[in-house]
């Protein structure tokens, strides 16, 4: 079968070069093939130098089916039967016809392996005298050519079966007498030769010859194709004529029974003719000098060169078949070679030889065209088993190569004379056909059993699926897994490189390549090579032959691999999506995958709680305070609208708040909503100093979270680093942004007056006067602070004054009413505290006076200080009391009962001083 809808590949020029020629079972081979590109391919026309082709059809008939096969274009024709030696009017021959049903697949009429084949076989039955009908069959585009050779005689029919005309053998003349005429044929155009090989020659038996007719004249007559007598061709037995070979004005004559001397020794070399028209070239001959050659009386069915022929697709060569030839130098078995003649000189090309254990290789030979300069070579041989082969060669101009491939057919029964039927009879056939720009390939091959037609394979049929919805998004984290599945729609098996492209793959994936590669045939065989994954080209390829159909249906092969989606901080890797392309070497479909990616959304930002337990944002990189309560609210959600493709997500989302402990007490983590999606916990067991919130969410849906904290006061032991620093990390996208808040101090201040209205501090304080005290509360923080508090502590004061009076708060923010401090006589301890919130830079200045009693001791302090869970200030102030004490009061002066003695001492002294002055001044006088 093949397919007229195909579509084109390219190859690197590497590619052409070729593998190592491995067999390949029930199949045909074809060289490595790499740089597959997507675009359009057609295998018909591929830039391969070695066509795929896989059985197609086969086609059975009588005891002796295939002793004689022809092609061309979209036609076939074969030896149904052979007419027995005596007999006539039995025999038969059956041309086959390519048709095309209404999707352009195709397929052969009489194809015996088919239940459905086309009709369209013709069948030409030997006309009732005939005898010998079906020794050989040649075939053009109007003419089906049979050789009769028991009534020495060549029938020409047209492509319907009915006769054209009758070639009868030439009669004999002084240097001739025909024999076996028709036993073979070759048709170029309208060049007919016919081959008689038992023709004596020069009186000479068996010696052979041939003759040449042009079908286009109706009244042309076989002209004689002769050496020259005397040539050294012309030797009995020689069979001149057995295979016959015609390219334009050449033609070639095989002679296998030749003998010539070799070492001293007569033995069967073979030879081959070469002809221009009518006229004799020369003889070419083997090289005496490389192997050996049976002995001429050898008992071992032989043959020498000259068992096959065929001309290369110019003309330029003669490929010439040796099967008994031996590489050893001491003539042990029949191994086999094809020279490659040149036509212009006569001289050896180059020669083709087969694997180990191959045997009787050579004995038969076919070219097809190829690109770039070569042909496509088969040549039929046994392996070691005996079993049948035909080997494949892409042959270039100069120089030879190693094999190809080798063709065998489906069925184990037909490997019995399998493209080498023997001595006599078989046929390997190559041609090559154009239909509307599409090239085809057919090899018909003979086996004792049937006719095996290899044709241009159906194209591969390719899908591709991956597990995730066509066009559907993925999210970061989650296992993306391909299916890449080549179906064979052929019988046999087809050699092919499978790729998928992975430059829209790798970009995404979390390890950079892909894993989790398989591959599986259907049905199972033996184990497939491994796909191959090259990371630097970005390419999954794996090359192998996709078996072919069996009674469960079409081979397949099916690769498979997975990627784990990258997760990536950068918002513009999620607008890409995941795209890869799915090619063979062999097919012109190109399924592709595409799934764009989706992403989740996790924002994340603090808040101040007030004391109404409203919620303010904090500005990021803000200060925050001590001893406050605050929120970090966390927002997961899924922002894909509502009309993309995708499936709800399940993601988890973990705040690690070790870097806000040492600083705030985590007091609780909690969903906010009327309907809350997810399950969330803090310092759980399996994830301890962290919430954790897991849910699934489909598109357009969120879950917030609000993480409860408390800072600690300024006075925390064991200190924190006052850094409060946490970030949401997401396992389906970008993580949170890192929440950063150092935690610092209000500013306190506190100072001694003398009076309600001065600036300027005192350090001392009479008795009896009055003090007047200022305390500053200033938020030198980012934040609002909701919990301002402070304590004045005055049992240093109170010994030396009176209680505090005149309390008041006042803010320096116009309007802003602050609550008043207070008292409290018991402790000593003024305090002060306020919920409405301080704002930053806002100062609350928070005054009181004291009177320092009359009886306080000089000398002494009044010693207070404040401190404020807001802060790690402790300002203090000390103002020392002045003045002389009463005596009576005096620890030494034994109490209130001497006060009046002082005052007379005193004034006694004071007398005595004064009557002493006034005497003096009485003196002077």
């Amino acid at each position: 079968m093949v397919c007229l809808a195909l579509s084109a590949f390219a190859l690197t020029a590497a590619a052409r070069r070729g593998d190592d020629g491995r067999d390949i079972a029930r199949s045909t081979g074809v060289g490595v093939r790499s740089g597959l590109v997507a675009g359009s391919r057609l295998p018909g026309n591929d830039k391969s130098d070695f066509p795929r082709l896989v059985q197609d059809a086969r086609f059975t008939g009588g005891d002796r089916v295939g002793y004689g096969a022809a092609a061309f274009g979209k036609r076939l024709a074969y030896v149904e039967s052979q007419g027995v030696p005596g007999g006539s009017g039995d025999g038969a021959v059956v041309v086959q016809t390519l048709s095309s049903d209404s999707n352009g697949v195709s397929a052969w009429s009489g194809d015996a392996d088919s239940a459905s084949a086309p009709a369209g076989s013709v069948r030409i039955a030997a006309p009732a005298a005939v005898s010998g009908f079906g020794y050989q069959v040649a075939l053009n585009d109007q003419y089906v050519v049979v050789g009769a050779k028991w009534s020495q005689e060549v029938l020409v029919f047209d492509l319907s079966g009915s006769l054209v005309r009758t070639i009868g053998a030439p009669a004999d003349s002084d240097r001739y007498e025909v024999d076996n005429f028709g036993e073979s044929l070759a048709l170029d155009g309208n060049s007919l030769v016919i081959g008689a090989p038992n023709s004596t020659v020069d009186d000479v038996d068996d010696a052979g010859m041939g003759f040449v007719v042009d079908l286009s004249d109706a009244a042309s007559v076989p002209t004689p194709l002769l050496a020259p007598k005397g040539d050294a061709s012309i030797v009995e037995g020689a069979l001149a004529g057995q295979t016959v070979a015609v390219h334009g004005g050449s033609v070639a004559l095989g002679a296998p029974g030749q003998e010539r001397t070799v070492a001293g020794v007569d033995s069967l070399t073979g030879g081959v003719q070469l002809f221009s028209g009518s006229g004799f070239v020369r003889d070419l001959n083997v090289d005496k000098a490389q192997g050996s050659y049976p002995a001429a009386n050898a008992s071992t069915a032989r043959a020498g060169l000259g068992r096959s022929l065929a001309f290369s697709s110019d003309g330029g060569q003669v490929l010439a078949g040796d099967p008994s030839w031996d590489s050893s130098t001491q003539w042990a078995e029949q191994r086999g070679v094809v020279y490659r003649f040149n036509v212009a000189d006569g001289s050896v090309n180059s020669t083709l030889k087969g694997k180990e254990g191959a045997q009787y290789f050579g004995s038969s030979v076919a070219v097809g065209d190829a690109p770039d300069g070569r042909d496509t070579v088969f040549v039929g041989y046994r392996d070691g088993a005996g079993a049948g082969r035909v080997a494949g060669y892409a042959v270039p101009a100069k120089g030879s190569e190693a094999q190809r491939a080798t063709f065998q057919p489906l069925d184990a029964a037909g490997e019995d004379g399998f493209g080498s039927l023997g001595l006599l009879g078989g046929a390997l056939v190559a041609n090559t056909f154009t239909e509307n720009g599409i090239g085809y390939r057919n090899l018909l091959v003979s086996a004792r059993g049937g006719v095996y037609h290899f044709g241009t394979p159906i194209p591969l049929k390719l899908s591709k699926s991956a597990d995730h919805t066509e066009g559907s998004r993925v999210f970061p984290g989650q296992r993306l897994t391909y299916t890449l599945t080549a179906v064979n729609p052929n019988r046999g098996a087809v050699e092919t490189v499978l790729a998928d492209d992975l430059s829209g793959v790798l970009p995404y994936s979390q390890s950079g390549t892909v894993d989790n590669v398989k591959v599986s045939t259907d049905p199972a065989g033996a184990a497939p090579g491994a796909p191959v994954v090259d990371v630097d080209a970005a390419r999954l390829t794996w090359k192998g032959a996709v078996p072919g159909e069996s009674a469960q249906g079409p081979g397949k092969v099916t690769v498979t691999y997975s990627v784990t989606v990258l997760r990536s901080q950068d918002a513009s890797y999620y607008q890409g999506s995941i795209e890869n392309t799915f090619v063979s070497d062999y097919s012109q479909d190109e399924p592709k995958t595409s799934n764009g990616l989706g992403r989740i959304e996790v924002n994340k930002r603090l808040l101040a709680v007030s004391s109404d337990g409203a919620l303010t944002p904090v500005t990021e990189g803000s200060s925050v305070a001590f001893g406050q309560r605050y929120v970090y609210e966390v927002t997961v959600s899924n922002p894909l609208p509502a009309d993309a493709i995708a499936d709800p997500v399940d993601v988890t989302v973990s705040d690690d708040m070790h870097d806000v402990a040492d600083d705030a007490s985590v007091e609780s983590a909690s969903l906010v909503g009327d309907s809350p999606i997810g399950v969330v916990t803090w310092n759980d067991a399996s994830s301890p100093g962290k919430v954790v919130w897991k849910g699934t969410l489909d598109k357009g849906q969120q879950a917030v979270v609000r993480i409860q904290v408390t800072t600690y006061p300024a006075d925390h032991s064991p200190a924190g680093d006052h850094k409060l620093i946490n970030q949401a990390m997401n396992n389906r996208g970008p993580d949170s942004v890192s929440v950063k808040n150092d935690v610092s101090s209000v500013d306190l201040g506190k100072g001694a007056f003398g009076s309600a209205t001065s600036s300027e501090g005192v350090s001392s304080v009479r008795k009896g006067k009055d003090l007047f005290y200022r305390v500053t509360y200033r938020n030198s923080t980012g934040v609002t602070v909701y919990d301002a508090s402070l304590k004045d502590d005055l049992s240093g004061v109170l010994g030396s004054a009176g209680k505090p009076m005149d309390l008041s708060a006042v803010s320096s923010v116009t309007n802003h009413k602050v609550a008043a401090p207070t008292f409290d006589e018991a402790s000593g301890v003024l305090s002060w505290s306020d919920s409405s919130g301080v704002a930053p830079g806002e100062t609350v200045t928070v005054s009181y006076r004291v009177t320092v009693k009359s009886d306080a001791h000089s000398g002494s302090s009044l010693v207070n200080g404040v401190q404020s869970p807001q802060s790690g200030q402790r300002p203090t102030t000390r103002v020392n009391v002045q003045g002389m004490d009463p005596v009576s009061h005096l620890p030494f002066t034994g109490g209130s009962h001497v006060l009046w003695l002082v005052l007379a001492l005193i004034l006694g002294v004071f007398l005595v001083s004064a009557g002493y002055a006034a005497n003096r001044y009485t003196s002077r006088r």
